[in-house]
């Protein structure tokens, strides 16, 4: 719920600030999802250019997780 409302207050920011939130709770998400077991959702959220973002760095941590993005969902 507090995830949906920070996502709902983004369009009031620059498109830096926005940028930085939409990663932020991107990379919260994906931990809610790997402690619910749901870890290909997590890599798919954690998958990013940026090794500096949020998402990149919780990719470079947990970097099995983060592969499943490539691989087929079972």
């Amino acid at each position: 719920r507090l995830l949906r409302r920070a996502r709902a207050v983004t369009g009031r920011q620059s498109r830096r600030e926005q940028q930085w939130a939409e990663d932020a709770i991107a990379a919260t998400t994906a931990v809610i999802y790997m402690r619910q077991g749901r870890l290909h959702d997590a890599a798919t959220l954690m998958r990013v250019d940026n090794p500096h973002s949020a998402r990149g760095q919780l990719c470079a941590r947990f970097v099995s997780v983060c592969a499943l993005a490539a691989s087929p969902s079972s």
